[in-house]
């Protein structure tokens, strides 16, 4: 066992670079955190996810969030015309999904429309609020392809789809 004294030495020694590195590490955390929009596409789960499209109408399409070069494809495989997102702005995450493809969107000449939906809350005034919107905006565009699209096939466009066949739009068979 070490003296007293040689132990209060290697403590005093290694103390205040432990610090250091813990204030390193936090603020590379933090800065991470803060720049999740530059960080988004290296994420595992993004990444690795596949596009799902499923189509509901002669021109009405549903899926997940399009990244990178899934916009150019639905472009140019389904003739996508119109980006429409229910991803809600209040999460940082779907705001940042929101910024990248209004982007990449605009950098295509497709039109953009954002109805915001809450997930996991669909009978919100909100929520019905917006699917009346989108009901009306779908029902203006019924000339070109359009691509409504949140984080993953989740509630929202199951919602979505049940208000576009409740109104007549998009038909049971498909």
């Amino acid at each position: 066992m070490l003296p007293l004294r040689e132990q209060l030495d290697n403590i005093l020694y290694l103390l205040p670079r432990f610090i250091l590195i813990t204030i390193f590490a936090a603020c590379m955390l933090i800065t991470v955190g803060i720049s999740f929009d530059r960080s988004e596409p290296y994420l595992r789960p993004y990444q690795q996810r596949q596009l799902h499209v499923r189509k509901i109408a002669r021109h009405i399409y549903l899926g997940n969030c399009p990244l990178r070069g899934e916009l150019f494809g639905l472009r140019a495989n389904l003739g996508i015309g119109v980006l429409v997102s229910v991803l809600d702005p209040a999460l940082p995450d779907e705001q940042c999904l929101l910024d990248v493809t209004r982007q990449k969107a605009a950098s295509l000449g497709l039109e953009y429309a954002s109805f915001p939906m809450r997930s996991g809350s669909d009978a919100t005034p909100a929520n019905r609020e917006s699917l009346r919107q989108l009901v009306a905006f779908v029902r203006s565009h019924k000339d070109r392809n359009i691509f409504i699209f949140s984080t993953n096939l989740d509630e929202r466009t199951s919602e979505v789809q049940r208000a576009l066949r409740e109104e007549g739009i998009a038909p049971h068979g498909l």
